[in-house]
């Protein structure tokens, strides 16, 4: 069987959520059924269909199938008022998102068991061709947060096409290029509104989490968990290898990455 892995993005998370939250996701082979007593869902999308949902002490599992015309590329589900899970197959390596008519089982673990009663809400999607469905507050969030990601595969790419680059490569100084990277990441803020300008969806709210800055909170949480992806990348290259073979790969994700997001004026 088939195992695929999508990047998890957790929100605001409930007490019982803090020290243990996983997501796992794999295909499902299972028919309708009646949901139990002691989960209560609601969905809010008219197209990823919720199959089967139980809660097991610390464990709640919910089946779900995509009965939309092309890929789910994003999900957002949330539990109870205060704690959502985004997951986003944009910057996965080993899929591209849910299939028309594939099923899927999300199993999430819990520190603590829940209450007796848990609500469950399918909150909202996004297909391939970059459109949503439900709630447009949370299809917001996630293109938002695709637009901070987006903006550092640019900065890497263009670091990595650039002639310093190419000396470290030559002499291998991994640590030099990292820490070239890792400036270029952390550009001010003023430089990151200009390039989110361009690449932001029109139409979207403005809502700010800091009233400090001039980012979206979803802009911010892309631009962190972007960089911090990338100089993983950076710190996990195999030193057997020449220099340049391995960053072929980093170039390669982020080019891949940025013809998924689906976002105007973003092109490798």
């Amino acid at each position: 069987m088939r195992s695929s892995h999508l990047m998890i993005f957790p929100s605001v998370a409930l007490l019982v959520l803090v020290g243990f939250f996983t997501v796992t996701t794999h295909p499902s082979t299972q028919t309708q059924k009646p949901i139990p007593d002691n989960v209560k869902v609601r969905n809010k999308t008219s197209g990823y269909e919720v199959l089967d949902a139980k809660m097991e002490g610390t464990r709640m599992s919910i089946s779900l199938r995509n009965n939309y015309q092309q890929k789910i590329t994003a999900t957002v589900l949330s539990f109870g008022p205060t704690s959502s899970v985004r997951g986003d197959w944009a910057f996965a390596e080993d899929s591209d998102g849910l299939a028309s008519g594939e099923k899927r089982e999300e199993n999430f673990y819990f520190s603590l068991p829940l209450k007796p009663r848990y609500d469950v809400t399918v909150e909202a999607v996004v297909l391939e061709d970059g459109t949503g469905d439900g709630d447009p507050l949370f299809y917001q969030d996630i293109m938002e947060t695709r637009v901070g990601y987006a903006i550092q595969c640019k900065r890497t790419l263009k670091l990595l096409r650039s002639p310093s680059k190419a000396v470290a490569a030559q002499e291998d100084q991994v640590s030099r290029l990292r820490l070239e990277l890792a400036t270029v990441l952390a550009a001010p803020e003023t430089e990151t509104v200009a390039e989110m300008v361009r690449m932001r969806p029109a139409g979207f709210v403005n809502r700010y989490s800091d009233a400090d800055s001039l980012l979206p909170g979803g802009v911010q949480l892309g631009l962190g968990n972007g960089a911090q992806d990338i100089l993983r990348r950076i710190d996990e290259l195999d030193r057997r290898k020449p220099l340049n073979e391995s960053l072929l790969r980093l170039t390669r994700f982020c080019e891949n990455s940025l013809n998924k997001v689906k976002l105007p004026n973003v092109s490798p």
